[in-house]
Protein backbone atom coordinates (compact mmCIF):
# COMPACT_ATOMS: atom_id res chain seq x y z
CA UNK A 1 0.00 0.00 0.00
CA UNK A 2 2.80 2.40 0.90
CA UNK A 3 4.54 1.64 -2.39
CA UNK A 4 1.44 2.44 -4.43
CA UNK A 5 0.57 5.56 -2.46
CA UNK A 6 4.05 7.06 -2.73
CA UNK A 7 4.07 6.81 -6.52
CA UNK A 8 0.59 8.28 -6.78
CA UNK A 9 1.42 11.25 -4.55
CA UNK A 10 4.70 11.90 -6.36
CA UNK A 11 2.95 12.06 -9.72
CA UNK A 12 0.11 14.21 -8.46
CA UNK A 13 2.41 16.65 -6.67
CA UNK A 14 4.33 17.09 -9.88
CA UNK A 15 1.08 18.44 -11.33
CA UNK A 16 0.21 20.54 -8.25
CA UNK A 17 -3.27 19.13 -7.84
CA UNK A 18 -4.80 18.08 -4.52
CA UNK A 19 -7.74 16.57 -6.41
CA UNK A 20 -5.41 14.34 -8.39
CA UNK A 21 -3.75 13.20 -5.17
CA UNK A 22 -7.15 12.09 -3.82
CA UNK A 23 -8.13 10.35 -7.05
CA UNK A 24 -4.81 8.60 -7.44
CA UNK A 25 -4.86 7.54 -3.79
CA UNK A 26 -8.16 5.81 -4.52
CA UNK A 27 -6.69 4.13 -7.58
CA UNK A 28 -3.74 3.02 -5.47
CA UNK A 29 -6.00 1.30 -2.98
CA UNK A 30 -7.78 -0.52 -5.79
CA UNK A 31 -4.44 -1.55 -7.26
CA UNK A 32 -3.34 -2.98 -3.92
CA UNK A 33 -6.70 -4.64 -3.27
CA UNK A 34 -6.36 -6.57 -6.52
CA UNK A 35 -2.72 -7.37 -5.66
CA UNK A 36 -1.43 -5.90 -8.92
CA UNK A 37 2.21 -4.82 -8.57
CA UNK A 38 4.86 -3.70 -11.00
CA UNK A 39 6.59 -7.10 -10.80
CA UNK A 40 3.22 -8.65 -11.63
CA UNK A 41 2.89 -6.42 -14.68
CA UNK A 42 6.41 -7.35 -15.72
CA UNK A 43 5.60 -11.05 -15.40
CA UNK A 44 2.49 -10.66 -17.52
CA UNK A 45 4.51 -8.85 -20.17
CA UNK A 46 6.68 -11.95 -20.37
CA UNK A 47 3.72 -14.34 -20.42
CA UNK A 48 2.11 -12.49 -23.32
CA UNK A 49 5.17 -12.42 -25.52
CA UNK A 50 6.32 -8.90 -24.65
CA UNK A 51 9.67 -10.03 -23.28
CA UNK A 52 11.68 -7.73 -25.49
CA UNK A 53 9.30 -4.77 -25.27
CA UNK A 54 11.32 -1.59 -24.74
CA UNK A 55 8.92 -0.47 -22.03
CA UNK A 56 10.48 -3.02 -19.68
CA UNK A 57 13.89 -1.44 -20.16
CA UNK A 58 12.48 1.76 -18.65
CA UNK A 59 11.55 0.10 -15.35
CA UNK A 60 14.91 1.14 -13.89
CA UNK A 61 14.27 4.81 -14.63
CA UNK A 62 12.43 6.59 -11.84
CA UNK A 63 10.45 9.09 -13.88
CA UNK A 64 9.22 6.45 -16.31
CA UNK A 65 8.41 4.18 -13.38
CA UNK A 66 6.19 6.83 -11.83
CA UNK A 67 4.38 7.48 -15.10
CA UNK A 68 4.01 3.80 -15.88
CA UNK A 69 2.57 3.10 -12.45
CA UNK A 70 -0.02 5.86 -12.55
CA UNK A 71 -1.09 5.25 -16.14
CA UNK A 72 -1.39 1.54 -15.43
CA UNK A 73 -3.50 2.20 -12.34
CA UNK A 74 -5.81 4.59 -14.14
CA UNK A 75 -6.23 2.31 -17.15
CA UNK A 76 -6.85 -0.71 -14.98
CA UNK A 77 -9.52 1.12 -13.01
CA UNK A 78 -11.28 2.24 -16.18
CA UNK A 79 -11.15 -1.25 -17.65
CA UNK A 80 -12.63 -2.70 -14.46
CA UNK A 81 -15.57 -0.30 -14.37
CA UNK A 82 -16.30 -0.89 -18.05
CA UNK A 83 -16.01 -4.65 -18.04
CA UNK A 84 -17.24 -5.69 -14.58
CA UNK A 85 -20.67 -6.65 -15.89
CA UNK A 86 -19.12 -8.89 -18.48
CA UNK A 87 -17.09 -10.77 -15.86
CA UNK A 88 -13.86 -10.22 -17.80
CA UNK A 89 -10.90 -11.96 -16.21
CA UNK A 90 -8.16 -10.06 -14.43
CA UNK A 91 -5.66 -11.17 -17.02
CA UNK A 92 -7.66 -9.39 -19.70
CA UNK A 93 -7.72 -6.27 -17.52
CA UNK A 94 -3.95 -6.34 -17.36
CA UNK A 95 -3.66 -7.00 -21.08
CA UNK A 96 -5.60 -3.77 -21.62
CA UNK A 97 -3.03 -2.01 -19.44
CA UNK A 98 -0.25 -3.51 -21.54
CA UNK A 99 -1.84 -2.17 -24.72
CA UNK A 100 -2.22 1.29 -23.21
CA UNK A 101 1.36 1.36 -21.99
CA UNK A 102 2.56 0.13 -25.37
CA UNK A 103 0.89 3.12 -27.00
CA UNK A 104 2.40 5.54 -24.51
CA UNK A 105 5.90 4.11 -24.83
CA UNK A 106 6.48 2.98 -28.42
CA UNK A 107 9.53 0.87 -29.21
CA UNK A 108 12.63 2.99 -29.60
CA UNK A 109 16.16 2.48 -30.81
CA UNK A 110 18.44 4.07 -28.27
CA UNK A 111 22.17 4.60 -28.47
CA UNK A 112 24.13 3.87 -25.30
CA UNK A 113 20.92 3.92 -23.25
CA UNK A 114 20.29 6.36 -20.43
CA UNK A 115 23.32 5.49 -18.35
CA UNK A 116 25.74 5.68 -21.26
CA UNK A 117 24.64 9.15 -22.34
CA UNK A 118 24.84 10.42 -18.77
CA UNK A 119 28.35 9.00 -18.41
CA UNK A 120 29.46 10.81 -21.57
CA UNK A 121 27.90 14.10 -20.47
CA UNK A 122 29.39 13.75 -16.98
CA UNK A 123 32.88 13.21 -18.43
CA UNK A 124 32.43 16.24 -20.68
CA UNK A 125 31.11 18.36 -17.80
CA UNK A 126 34.23 17.48 -15.82
CA UNK A 127 36.57 18.66 -18.56
CA UNK A 128 34.92 21.89 -19.76
CA UNK A 129 36.28 25.14 -18.35
CA UNK A 130 34.47 27.09 -15.65
CA UNK A 131 33.50 29.77 -18.17
CA UNK A 132 31.98 27.27 -20.58
CA UNK A 133 30.28 25.44 -17.72
CA UNK A 134 28.72 28.69 -16.51
CA UNK A 135 27.29 29.47 -19.96
CA UNK A 136 25.85 25.97 -20.39
CA UNK A 137 24.43 25.94 -16.85
CA UNK A 138 22.68 29.22 -17.65
CA UNK A 139 20.91 27.53 -20.56
CA UNK A 140 20.25 24.08 -19.08
CA UNK A 141 20.47 24.59 -15.32
CA UNK A 142 23.30 23.59 -13.00
CA UNK A 143 24.67 20.25 -14.14
CA UNK A 144 21.81 20.34 -16.64
CA UNK A 145 23.96 19.06 -19.47
CA UNK A 146 23.98 15.67 -17.76
CA UNK A 147 20.29 15.71 -16.93
CA UNK A 148 19.21 16.48 -20.51
CA UNK A 149 21.63 14.01 -22.09
CA UNK A 150 18.77 11.59 -22.86
CA UNK A 151 16.21 14.19 -23.91
CA UNK A 152 16.74 13.55 -27.63
CA UNK A 153 15.74 9.92 -27.09
CA UNK A 154 12.82 10.75 -24.82
CA UNK A 155 11.13 12.97 -27.45
CA UNK A 156 10.91 10.09 -29.92
CA UNK A 157 7.42 9.32 -28.65
CA UNK A 158 6.30 12.94 -29.17
CA UNK A 159 4.46 13.28 -32.47
CA UNK A 160 5.40 16.95 -32.91
CA UNK A 161 8.86 15.84 -34.00
CA UNK A 162 9.20 14.34 -37.49
CA UNK A 163 10.58 10.82 -37.70
CA UNK A 164 13.70 12.16 -39.42
CA UNK A 165 14.48 14.04 -36.21
CA UNK A 166 13.35 11.46 -33.68
CA UNK A 167 15.03 8.53 -35.43
CA UNK A 168 17.15 9.31 -38.49
CA UNK A 169 19.36 11.85 -36.75
CA UNK A 170 20.73 9.29 -34.31
CA UNK A 171 22.57 6.90 -36.61
CA UNK A 172 24.29 6.46 -39.94
CA UNK A 173 24.43 2.82 -40.96
CA UNK A 174 27.51 2.22 -43.07
CA UNK A 175 27.35 -1.47 -43.92
CA UNK A 176 30.17 -4.00 -43.75
CA UNK A 177 33.46 -4.43 -45.58
CA UNK A 178 34.15 -0.75 -46.29
CA UNK A 179 37.64 0.62 -46.80
CA UNK A 180 38.95 3.34 -44.49
CA UNK A 181 38.77 5.86 -47.32
CA UNK A 182 35.13 5.01 -47.98
CA UNK A 183 34.28 5.40 -44.30
CA UNK A 184 35.96 8.82 -44.25
CA UNK A 185 34.08 9.83 -47.39
CA UNK A 186 30.82 9.05 -45.60
CA UNK A 187 31.53 11.91 -43.19
CA UNK A 188 30.65 14.35 -45.93
CA UNK A 189 27.98 12.24 -47.61
CA UNK A 190 24.26 12.61 -47.06
CA UNK A 191 22.93 9.10 -47.81
CA UNK A 192 19.46 8.35 -49.14
CA UNK A 193 18.83 5.82 -46.37
CA UNK A 194 20.38 4.56 -43.18
CA UNK A 195 20.27 7.81 -41.22
CA UNK A 196 22.18 11.08 -41.54
CA UNK A 197 23.95 11.41 -38.19
CA UNK A 198 27.26 12.79 -39.49
CA UNK A 199 25.61 15.57 -41.50
CA UNK A 200 23.18 16.45 -38.69
CA UNK A 201 25.88 16.77 -36.02
CA UNK A 202 28.03 18.98 -38.26
CA UNK A 203 25.01 21.17 -39.04
CA UNK A 204 24.04 21.56 -35.37
CA UNK A 205 27.64 22.38 -34.44
CA UNK A 206 27.70 25.11 -37.10
CA UNK A 207 24.37 26.44 -35.85
CA UNK A 208 25.60 26.59 -32.24
CA UNK A 209 28.68 28.51 -33.30
CA UNK A 210 26.34 31.15 -34.71
CA UNK A 211 23.66 30.83 -32.02
CA UNK A 212 25.32 29.56 -28.81
CA UNK A 213 22.19 30.31 -26.76
CA UNK A 214 20.03 27.97 -28.86
CA UNK A 215 18.98 25.58 -26.10
CA UNK A 216 17.20 23.14 -28.39
CA UNK A 217 20.27 22.77 -30.58
CA UNK A 218 22.47 22.29 -27.52
CA UNK A 219 20.25 19.51 -26.20
CA UNK A 220 20.50 17.66 -29.50
CA UNK A 221 24.24 18.25 -29.75
CA UNK A 222 24.99 16.82 -26.30
CA UNK A 223 23.06 13.66 -27.12
CA UNK A 224 24.05 13.10 -30.74
CA UNK A 225 27.73 13.65 -29.95
CA UNK A 226 27.44 10.52 -27.82
CA UNK A 227 25.63 8.60 -30.55
CA UNK A 228 28.59 9.31 -32.85
CA UNK A 229 30.74 6.94 -30.77
CA UNK A 230 28.22 4.13 -30.36
CA UNK A 231 29.46 1.28 -32.61
CA UNK A 232 25.93 0.08 -33.33
CA UNK A 233 25.03 3.48 -34.75
CA UNK A 234 27.43 3.13 -37.64
CA UNK A 235 26.49 -0.52 -38.12
CA UNK A 236 24.70 -2.41 -40.90
CA UNK A 237 21.53 -1.17 -42.57
CA UNK A 238 20.28 -4.66 -43.44
CA UNK A 239 19.99 -5.68 -39.76
CA UNK A 240 18.85 -2.26 -38.50
CA UNK A 241 22.05 -1.51 -36.64
CA UNK A 242 22.22 -4.89 -34.95
CA UNK A 243 18.59 -4.87 -33.80
CA UNK A 244 17.88 -8.00 -35.84
CA UNK A 245 21.01 -9.83 -34.68
CA UNK A 246 19.58 -12.04 -31.95
CA UNK A 247 21.73 -13.29 -29.09
CA UNK A 248 21.59 -14.51 -25.51
CA UNK A 249 22.67 -12.33 -22.61
CA UNK A 250 23.06 -14.28 -19.36
CA UNK A 251 20.33 -16.63 -20.54
CA UNK A 252 17.84 -13.98 -21.70
CA UNK A 253 16.93 -13.22 -25.30
CA UNK A 254 18.18 -9.89 -26.60
CA UNK A 255 19.90 -8.41 -29.64
CA UNK A 256 23.30 -6.99 -30.49
CA UNK A 257 22.11 -3.38 -30.50
CA UNK A 258 20.62 -3.69 -27.03
CA UNK A 259 23.83 -5.21 -25.68
CA UNK A 260 25.82 -2.17 -26.79
CA UNK A 261 23.07 0.26 -25.80
CA UNK A 262 22.99 -0.65 -22.16
CA UNK A 263 23.64 -4.24 -21.15
CA UNK A 264 27.42 -4.13 -21.50
CA UNK A 265 27.54 -0.89 -19.49
CA UNK A 266 25.22 -2.11 -16.74
CA UNK A 267 27.23 -5.34 -16.41
CA UNK A 268 29.93 -3.32 -14.61
CA UNK A 269 27.55 -2.33 -11.80
CA UNK A 270 28.50 1.34 -11.58
CA UNK A 271 26.20 4.33 -11.31
CA UNK A 272 26.74 6.86 -14.10
CA UNK A 273 28.70 9.16 -11.78
CA UNK A 274 30.89 6.31 -10.55
CA UNK A 275 31.55 5.16 -14.09
CA UNK A 276 32.44 8.67 -15.24
CA UNK A 277 34.86 9.06 -12.34
CA UNK A 278 36.40 5.69 -13.14
CA UNK A 279 36.87 6.59 -16.81
CA UNK A 280 38.46 9.93 -15.96
CA UNK A 281 40.85 8.30 -13.50
CA UNK A 282 41.71 5.47 -15.90
CA UNK A 283 42.05 7.26 -19.24
CA UNK A 284 42.97 10.84 -18.35
CA UNK A 285 46.56 10.24 -19.49
CA UNK A 286 45.20 9.63 -23.01
CA UNK A 287 43.30 12.91 -23.16
CA UNK A 288 45.96 15.15 -24.71
CA UNK A 289 46.54 12.76 -27.58
CA UNK A 290 42.79 12.32 -28.03
CA UNK A 291 42.31 16.07 -28.42
CA UNK A 292 44.85 16.12 -31.27
CA UNK A 293 43.18 13.44 -33.33
CA UNK A 294 41.01 14.24 -36.33
CA UNK A 295 37.43 13.16 -36.74
CA UNK A 296 38.53 11.17 -39.79
CA UNK A 297 40.88 9.10 -37.63
CA UNK A 298 38.21 8.64 -34.98
CA UNK A 299 35.43 7.56 -37.32
CA UNK A 300 37.72 4.93 -38.85
CA UNK A 301 38.58 3.69 -35.36
CA UNK A 302 34.88 3.55 -34.50
CA UNK A 303 34.16 1.61 -37.68
CA UNK A 304 36.95 -0.88 -36.96
CA UNK A 305 35.35 -1.60 -33.58
CA UNK A 306 31.97 -2.10 -35.24
CA UNK A 307 33.57 -4.53 -37.68
CA UNK A 308 35.26 -6.40 -34.81
CA UNK A 309 31.91 -6.71 -33.02
CA UNK A 310 30.26 -8.24 -36.08
CA UNK A 311 33.19 -10.59 -36.69
CA UNK A 312 33.12 -11.78 -33.08
CA UNK A 313 29.40 -12.40 -33.41
CA UNK A 314 30.09 -15.01 -36.09
CA UNK A 315 31.74 -17.32 -33.55
CA UNK A 316 30.03 -16.15 -30.34
CA UNK A 317 29.19 -19.27 -28.33
CA UNK A 318 26.89 -17.62 -25.80
CA UNK A 319 29.54 -17.17 -23.10
CA UNK A 320 28.37 -13.80 -21.82
CA UNK A 321 31.05 -13.57 -19.15
CA UNK A 322 33.77 -13.75 -21.78
CA UNK A 323 31.89 -11.27 -23.99
CA UNK A 324 31.94 -8.76 -21.13
CA UNK A 325 35.63 -9.48 -20.51
CA UNK A 326 36.46 -9.09 -24.20
CA UNK A 327 34.51 -5.90 -24.94
CA UNK A 328 34.14 -3.89 -21.74
CA UNK A 329 37.45 -2.05 -22.27
CA UNK A 330 36.68 -1.04 -25.88
CA UNK A 331 33.24 0.07 -24.71
CA UNK A 332 34.75 2.20 -21.94
CA UNK A 333 37.19 3.79 -24.39
CA UNK A 334 34.29 4.77 -26.66
CA UNK A 335 32.45 6.40 -23.75
CA UNK A 336 35.54 8.28 -22.65
CA UNK A 337 36.35 9.44 -26.18
CA UNK A 338 32.81 10.70 -26.59
CA UNK A 339 32.99 12.70 -23.35
CA UNK A 340 36.39 14.25 -24.09
CA UNK A 341 35.50 15.21 -27.66
CA UNK A 342 32.13 16.62 -26.57
CA UNK A 343 33.96 18.82 -24.06
CA UNK A 344 36.37 19.93 -26.79
CA UNK A 345 33.54 20.92 -29.14
CA UNK A 346 31.68 22.76 -26.39
CA UNK A 347 34.83 24.77 -25.67
CA UNK A 348 34.99 25.67 -29.37
CA UNK A 349 31.38 26.91 -29.20
CA UNK A 350 31.44 28.75 -25.86
CA UNK A 351 35.06 29.93 -25.61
Amino acid sequence: MIFATIFSILYAKAHNSATKIQKLFGISKYFVKKNITLPTLSKIFHENGYKNHKCLAKFNNFSYLCRLFVYACATLARCTRTNAKNNVTMKRYIFAVICAVGIMFPAQVLAWGQEGHRIIAEVAYHYISSGTRSKIDKLLGKHGMVYVANWADEIKSDTIYPESISEGWHFQDLGGGLSDSTVVAMLNCLPNEGGAMFHVIDSIFALLQKEPTNELALRFFVHLSGDWYCPMHIAHLDDRGGNQVKMKWFGSNTNLHSVWDSKLISSQGYSYTEYAQFLIATYDKERKDLLKRTKEELVVENYHLTSEIYKYQETFDGNTYYYVYHFHKPMEWQLYKAGVRLAMHLEQIYK
